[in-house]
């Protein structure tokens, strides 16, 4: 990733694409928001009942469990859609003020997320841990 896609980043975390609640339940919260000639759909999910929230979010045309090509080069599209993630974000946090939650990123992705969750971290105040497990990288945020 270069210096010209951090400061994107950076400037992405600090819009405020307009992000639509869709569900809010006792385990599960999703949002909705349009971004790069897309509808994103983020989703919360508390599997184990244990307060431990997982992020997922993928394009309302895809299907989530199958993955799809996420190489090539950061664009401006891109920011607008980690923007409508971070308005997700903060939104769940909110509402459901969760004792932990976490997302993945596939090795393609390790770097660039990782910058995406220190500065969750910083804003939302939890502290984020991050570790390798079954050839993922977790990023991990508790109260």
């Amino acid at each position: 990733m270069k210096l010209r896609d951090f400061l994107y980043l950076a400037e992405a975390f600090k819009k405020n694409i307009p992000v639509k609640v869709t569900f809010s339940g006792d385990k599960e919260f999703e949002t909705r928001f349009e971004a790069a000639g897309a509808e994103w759909i983020v989703t919360f999910r508390d599997p184990m009942f244990a307060d431990d929230w997982e992020i997922a979010f993928y394009t309302a045309d895809v299907d989530p469990k199958n993955p799809w090509d996420r190489t090539g080069e950061a664009s401006d599209a891109v920011f607008d859609v980690f923007s409508g993630i971070a308005n997700s974000i903060r939104i769940f946090v909110k509402k459901l003020k969760p004792e932990y939650f976490s997302f993945n990123a596939d090795p393609s992705r390790v770097t660039l997320y990782k910058k995406f969750a220190k500065m969750i971290e910083k804003e939302s105040r939890y502290e984020m841990i991050h570790m390798r497990k079954s050839g993922h990288t977790w990023f991990h945020f508790s109260k």
